[in-house]
């Protein structure tokens, strides 16, 4: 999944929401409920394909929403923080989402209470708390009816996809598979096989990284049958990168050749001097390989080269080791056996502290679900004692 919706980065868009003369003069003109409702109802429409839009919209006629009705006013809070997140805004206060969630709870549709939470839990990933994060996912799920028609299956695989980033963010890859799994069953529930196919994608990716050959290659070519049959193309030839390295792994080079010519025309990823896009380099490491395999060590030098100016260092090490390997060069041999070492231990070092922070994670998770049984509890016990005095 080659895609946006996998993107952790949060770019703030230069977003400038003028207030508009039309809807100026609509408000001064009339206030009543309907004309509210109907500019609410044009701001979702444009959710979607223009949350942009939608965000302004919602930005111009916020300071007409005092005095409205609880219900209106709710949902303008909603409809505002579902553009902000689209936009990639980050929250940065749980104050407002927080009082939305709580509103939710007792009314309105299980659509708008799943997104409330939906929404509550990006506030915490935003402010990086991922533990209440997690918990808020975990409670928008609970509000989704799958059994109902109206139920929206998109957003609740957009909210499987948000909890397969924090699960892979803590190397929790088991969890983070099984998220993305839900994320395709829905889906395909809404009919949405390019986005089934993406998440198929990515769930070969994480097979490659669990060792798991076999079903890297059935998962990568069940993401190539899903994608192509929308006509993906570019998106479908991308899904060979791991299926290449294991082929050169295997010494089978005439199948590499081939899978590498598809990779290289048509997945839309290279230049015309032949470099690949910012992000996708660790391919020099997989084509340096398929090179040395050959005995092409001057070409297989050139890309671990390549390869060292990127974020892919270790394996830029990595692989000029083994080139000089290749060759016998005893001096060099030392030179990149301490270098690797010693950048292999400052990684393992980070994921031992990315492991520490994993458990701490945990705790602060169950901790704030102990927190919400607690409040459930108690709130279950005030209606109780509420009982008592009414039938007495």
């Amino acid at each position: 999944m080659d895609t946006l919706i996998f993107k952790s980065t949060r770019i703030l868009p230069r977003i400038i929401a003028p207030l508009t003369l039309m809807v100026a003069l609509l408000f001064s003109a009339c206030t009543s409920d309907p004309q509210t409702e109907a500019l609410l109802l044009r701001a979702d429409s444009f959710m979607e394909s223009h949350p942009d839009t939608a965000y302004r919209l919602l930005d111009s006629i916020a300071p007409y929403m005092y005095g409205k009705p609880e219900a209106l006013r709710m949902r303008h809070l909603l409809l505002a923080a579902h553009a902000q997140n689209k936009l990639y805004i980050p929250f940065t206060t749980d104050s407002i989402m927080k009082v939305v969630a709580e509103y939710y709870d007792h009314h309105g549709t299980s659509n708008e209470r799943m997104l409330a939470h939906h929404l509550l839990g990006c506030t915490y990933r935003d402010m990086k708390d991922y533990p209440a994060a997690l918990s808020c996912l975990y409670d928008a799920i609970e509000c989704a009816d799958t059994l109902d028609t109206d139920c929206n299956h998109i957003y609740l695989s957009n909210i499987y996809i948000q909890m397969y980033e924090l699960f892979y963010n803590q190397y929790m890859q088991t969890k983070a598979l099984e998220a993305l799994q839900q994320a395709r069953h829905h889906a395909e529930k809404a009919g949405d096989r390019y986005r089934a196919g993406q998440c198929v994608n990515i769930m070969s990716r994480i097979y490659f990284m669990l060792d798991d050959t076999v079903n890297m290659l059935e998962t990568s070519r069940e993401a190539r049958t899903l994608l192509l049959a929308e006509s993906r193309h570019q998106e479908a030839a991308r899904t060979y990168n791991s299926d290449i390295l294991v082929a050169v792994e295997r010494s089978e080079y005439d199948s590499a050749r081939t899978l590498m010519n598809v990779y290289e025309t048509e997945s839309g990823l290279f230049d015309d001097k032949g470099d690949i896009q910012t992000g996708y380099e660790e391919y020099y490491y997989i084509k340096g390989m398929y090179y040395l395999g050959l005995n092409r060590t001057d070409s297989a030098e050139i890309c671990f080269r390549k390869l060292g100016h990127s974020d892919y260092i270790l394996d830029a090490q990595k692989g000029l080791l083994e080139l000089y390997k290749k060759k016998k060069d005893t001096d060099s041999i030392i030179k990149y056996s301490t270098i690797y070492e010693e950048s292999l231990n400052i990684w393992v070092n980070s994921v031992k502290n990315e492991n520490v922070g994993k458990i701490i994670a945990s705790n602060n998770y169950n901790r704030h679900k102990n927190l919400a049984v607690a409040k459930e509890r108690e709130a279950n016990e005030s209606h109780l004692l509420n009982m008592f005095f009414f039938l007495h």
